[in-house]
């Protein structure tokens, strides 16, 4: 045997291992992610794998969500060991997805013995049709100039239909503005129909931000305020935490300061995205390179993105607003795409420049400074949680020490507070857990919870002139408020 020949079986050996090493990679990532956030990390993993696959529900729940993927990863797999042609992952999910909705649509009487496979079979003739012979270019040119086309009529179709309708175009554009913009208009039911209709109660709660906005116009209420002074303009009982639009929210929590640097911030990225994609000036006539449609591609997203925040909480939604993030912010970061990506000639270039060492060091700076922001409250959450767990195996002690060192780490929180005094309570502490409310009411006085939840102590503990002084206050800031209505006609009874 020749000594640089392989040793046989090693190559089959490598290969098996490499998915468990693959893993052991994932957990090692995952443990240290969940101890930065102070999680046990055995525990969680143990938590989350229980939770997929721990009872029958669980099961099918698991099963429901990751059956499309582990069917487009087998129609992407098949093809690939058949040496055939194959439109990709992302290709079979879209293209499956839709042959096989066209067929639901079409059969959609038939029962589910019949349903399921003809959905399994209507996906794969697409994808192993797909994947016979990949189009030419014309063929994928001339599919997009009809995609387009198709999406161009949608508007034409649709003033057409509007027109044809009973109250014509322009009555049809003047009920549909009015459903949109009336803050009475009625919830839509959880219904398929809902799709179609124009009116919500996003009005309302727009509505209600412009009230905040107009007596706090300076400097807003706050960051997050809104959720917090919402309940002293509402109408109804129903408890919102977003105005369902990055306009009105920011107007409401941060004023007309906020919403300005917020403007400007959005033109610095609007100048630098334009610069990468050279949409006008000279590099607007530049050739449209992979790279140079790859950028368009993250402009669509990031505009995508912010549009849709413009009537919706998107931009609260972790993994909406990563990915939009990263994508705004690669595309501002790359500069235009017609000067190639090379390595500087050393350090002393930027030394050479003082400015650039500035601007990289804030940027940096104030990452970790959101970064840190960010994560303590996520800690203190965490630490609050293990200290009623412990307080509920009946160390008290111990919980106590938990509760403080989580009120050290985000000293602004009231819930930590509250939990502070259900651990008094539970250990018979009344006055600790008097003391803990009392806190929580100063540190958000115009908060209608926390006066709530003092007035419910000091109801439960018989003292009902003090429960009717704290429930006022909770009145005055949300005087719709079921608990506090409840608490005010307790504290009344003689």
């Amino acid at each position: 045997m020749k000594a640089d020949s392989p040793v046989p079986g090693y190559a089959l050996t490598r290969k098996a291992a490499l998915p468990l090493v693959m893993a052991g990679i994932f957990l090692l990532v995952a443990a240290a992610f969940f101890i930065a956030i102070g999680q046990p990390p055995v525990r969680t993993i143990v938590n989350m794998v229980s939770f997929a696959f721990g009872d029958t529900y669980s099961l099918s729940e698991t099963l429901v969500k990751t059956a499309p993927i582990l069917l487009c990863a087998l129609a992407t797999l098949l093809p690939a060991r058949l040496g055939l042609v194959s439109v990709g992952a992302d290709g079979q999910l879209f293209m499956g997805a839709l042959f096989g909705t066209a067929a639901m649509l079409w059969f959609r009487d038939a029962p589910a013995l019949v349903m399921v496979p003809m959905l399994l079979l209507a996906g794969m003739a697409i994808g192993f049709a797909s994947a016979q012979r990949a189009p030419s270019a014309g063929v994928r040119r001339q599919t997009g100039l009809v995609v387009l086309a198709a999406l161009a009529l949608v508007p034409v179709v649709f003033v057409g239909t509007l027109a044809l309708s009973q109250r014509g175009l322009g009555g049809s554009l003047s009920k549909g503005w009015k459903d949109l913009t009336d803050p009475n208009a009625r919830t839509p039911a959880n219904a398929p129909d809902r799709l179609t209709a124009v009116g919500s109660v996003r009005a309302r709660y727009w509505n209600e931000a412009l009230k905040i906005f107009k007596a706090h116009k300076t400097l807003g209420v706050g960051a997050g305020g809104y959720a917090t002074v919402r309940p002293r303009y509402r109408n109804d009982t129903l408890d919102v935490r977003h105005a369902h639009g990055y306009v009105v929210q920011t107007l409401a929590d941060m004023g007309i300061v906020g919403m300005a640097v917020s403007l400007a911030l959005l033109a610095a990225w609007l100048a630098a995205a334009q610069r990468t994609v050279g949409l006008w000036g000279p590099g607007r006539h530049a050739p449209w390179t992979p790279e140079r449609v790859g950028m368009a591609t993250l402009l669509a997203v990031s505009v995508v993105f912010g549009v849709h925040s413009f009537v919706d909480w998107t931009w609260f939604v972790p993994g909406n607003a990563i990915l939009a993030l990263l994508c705004a912010g690669w595309l501002a970061g790359r500069g235009p795409t017609t000067e190639p990506i090379e390595r500087r000639e050393s350090i002393g270039f930027a030394v050479r420049q003082p400015w650039r060492i500035g601007l990289a060091t804030g940027a940096v700076a104030v990452a970790l400074v959101a970064a840190w922001t960010s994560w303590q409250p996520q800690r203190a959450v965490a630490q609050g949680s293990d200290a009623l767990a412990t307080a509920e195996a009946g160390n008290y002690p111990e919980a106590r020490s938990q509760i403080a060192d989580a009120e050290r780490i985000d000293p602004l929180s009231v819930e930590l507070l509250f939990q502070q005094a259900a651990i008094a309570r539970a250990a018979g502490d009344t006055e600790g857990a008097r003391r803990a409310l009392q806190e929580a009411v100063r540190k958000e006085p115009a908060n209608a919870q926390t006066w709530i939840s003092l007035a419910q102590f000091e109801l439960d503990q018989g003292r009902k002139p003090q429960a009717l002084s704290a429930i006022g206050s909770a009145l005055y800031l949300d005087p719709r408020s079921p608990a506090a209505i409840s608490i005010y006609l307790q504290a009344s009874k003689e």
